[in-house]
């Protein structure tokens, strides 16, 4: 009788279709090979609406339940912890259908899941069951550990007519109850400010960890299957925080987050950049509160283990000078420039092309106070900066208006020591 009203079904789909009928699905877990997960302690929904049956002797559905009519049947599945014992299965049926007698509307069956969907290969926990209350509680003992077990559900509603059977299952108990997801995280007694900072996550009963989530301040800052990260970028009162769940499928969330962490840091300072001419000498300033200290190079240095040691560089040179306290290490630089006569280019070529594509005078950073004035042929102002720098380089415009090509002039004013002026003319070229 269900296979006939199935054929109905199948019929009437293929009549109403081109209406967009709305035509309800079977169940995803009609077979044994698509059975659907229980977690622990979770409710899932169950219909053996339109629930089909296997009509051959080889077919995962045939004998379960010890008959030789077909059945129509959903399968459920779940393992047990590392313990086994016993479970209890609770069914709260929500609706079934008109007619069908009390005792015989739902069969439930516990399978030891061996060779997969093999019917040859099932090993029963015990015998069937029926049940129409709404409230029904199955208890099942001695199941074994870290074992797979399948739970299988008859409709046997021969005769009736589908929506099905529409109910609730929940498996819980010694057998399936999962030891608690604890985790710890440990990183450097001494976090150093600007220094790398390795943070690292131990889990415990923790299986089927999914990724990782690391947040510092509550931003997400990596996301993988790490149980390391690492981080330069940490501040005083920080809080590193990571996130994860065990247990998947069957999701337990799982966090740990520290103190807010303190970041050790000190001053230190290199001084001022400053400017001289060749042959000249320069005294640096640094200063620090840290224990240990020195300029971390002897080049063109009279003494690299005191704060105020003299330089004698031939050309522009970058001192890095070291600070260390309770093992933490920071840099400061200073820059002493050596000046250099200007070759100022006459020519440029503002044709967006990538090449001279602004007017470039070298070494015009040594002179931070100077002032360029740019005119035209009649002595008009087309242009000025002050100052004059490689951020701000001529670009051939005025005003956001590109300037025709040609020959224009300039004035340099340095507001050096000297206050030396430089002039010349510049070429245009389009």
């Amino acid at each position: 009788m269900k296979g006939n009203r199935q054929v109905v079904i199948f019929l009437l789909m293929a009549f109403f279709g081109c209406n967009n009928l709305v035509i309800a699905q079977q169940p995803p877990n009609d077979f044994c090979a698509n059975a659907q997960e229980l977690c622990p302690n979770q409710f899932a929904f169950a219909s053996t609406n339109l629930a089909t049956t296997d009509t051959c002797q080889t077919c995962s559905d045939f004998g379960v339940f010890n008959s030789v009519v077909p059945q129509a049947t959903i399968w459920y599945v779940f393992k047990t912890n590392s313990n086994g014992d016993s479970i209890a299965v609770t069914i709260d049926v929500t609706s079934i259908p008109f007619g069908v007698e009390v005792g015989g509307a739902l069969q439930l069956r516990i399978l030891k899941q061996v060779n997969a969907c093999d019917p040859s290969g099932y090993e029963f926990v015990n015998s069937s069951f029926s049940s129409t209350n709404l409230d029904t509680l199955f208890y099942f003992g001695a199941l074994l550990p870290n074992t797979y077990y399948t739970l299988v559900f008859n409709e046997n509603t021969t005769g009736v007519a589908d929506p099905g059977i529409e109910f609730f299952v929940k498996v819980a108990g010694e057998a399936v109850v999962n030891e608690t997801p604890s985790a710890i995280l440990t990183y450097s007694d001494t976090v150093c400010l600007n220094e790398t900072t390795l943070f690292s996550l131990q889990l415990n009963n923790c299986p089927n960890a999914t990724l990782i989530n690391w947040f510092i301040n509550d931003v997400l800052m990596n996301t993988s299957n790490e149980l390391v990260f690492e981080s330069s970028a940490l501040s005083d009162s920080d809080v590193v925080r990571v996130e994860t769940t065990c247990y998947s499928p069957c999701s337990e969330s799982i966090s740990v987050v520290t103190n807010p962490i303190y970041v050790h840091s000190f001053s230190v300072s290199a001084g001022n950049d400053t400017i001289i001419d060749p042959g000249e000498i320069a005294q640096l300033h640094a200063s620090t509160t840290a224990e240990l200290f020195y300029w971390d190079t002897q080049l063109f240095l009279s003494n690299s283990t005191i704060l105020e040691p003299f330089a004698y560089p031939d050309q522009t040179f970058t001192y890095p000078f070291l600070a260390i306290d309770a093992g933490c290490s920071l840099y400061d630089y200073v820059t002493v420039f050596v000046r250099t006569d200007i070759d100022i280019p006459n020519t440029f070529s503002p044709n967006f092309d990538g090449v001279n594509d602004t007017w470039k005078i070298p070494s015009i950073e040594l002179y931070p106070k100077n002032k360029l004035t740019i005119l035209n042929r009649n002595g008009s102002k087309v242009s000025d900066f002050s100052p004059y720098s490689p951020a701000n380089e001529w670009t051939g415009t005025w005003n956001g208006a590109a300037l025709p090509e040609g020959v224009y002039f300039y004035v340099l004013e340095l507001n050096d020591e000297i206050n030396k002026m430089l002039k010349g003319t510049i070429t245009l070229i389009r």
